[in-house]
């Protein structure tokens, strides 16, 4: 015969109650729903695709400025001018009929394209003549194999042309 606390420890094990399910209230997790679709809408904003442009300063003071994208142009044109390379980068236009011709950048001014990249251009702004201004003028590619637009560099007489048409006349 068994003492009365071992009976009670069987019964007890024979009588377990059901687990009990952990619910989360109706509202807190419409509340939690809410944040994330706040945040996938939001997020992708915050974090951007990507910079369109990358801009580096050389150890010579040369700057390279490569296009990744053809958006962001102003802001592009910005970071060259604070840079100290007086410049404006357009995307070309079938609209635009301006027939302002640039020159050939020299050399010692303007090395492109960079590491076999068209849409990559280093400048030496050191070498960059008074009263003109670097048109780079930006292009969708037309081969496959270029991963982002190119770009085409002539020098103009300041403050350079309004647009870039497409199919431009060569340099003078």
């Amino acid at each position: 015969m068994s003492t009365f606390e071992d009976r009670l420890l069987v019964e007890l094990h024979n009588h377990r109650p059901a687990p009990r399910r952990r619910t989360i209230p109706v509202a807190a997790s419409v509340s939690a729903v809410a944040v994330l679709a706040a945040g996938a809408i939001a997020l992708p904003g915050l974090l951007g695709t990507g910079a369109a442009y990358a801009m580096t300063t050389e150890p010579d003071g040369s700057i390279t400025f490569t296009l990744k994208e053809l958006r962001d142009l102003d802001a592009a044109t910005s970071a060259l001018n604070e840079a100290g390379v007086p410049a404006v980068v357009r995307a070309a236009r079938a609209d635009c009929e301006d027939t302002t011709v640039g020159a050939r950048a020299p050399s010692d001014l303007l090395e492109w394209p960079v590491g076999g990249d068209e849409g990559s251009v280093r400048i030496h702004p050191s070498a960059m003549p008074d009263g003109h201004v670097l048109g780079l003028t930006a292009f969708e590619p037309k081969s496959t194999g270029k991963a982002g637009p190119v770009v085409k560099v002539l020098l103009y007489d300041a403050p350079g042309p309004p647009c870039f048409p497409l199919g431009k006349p060569g340099p003078k």
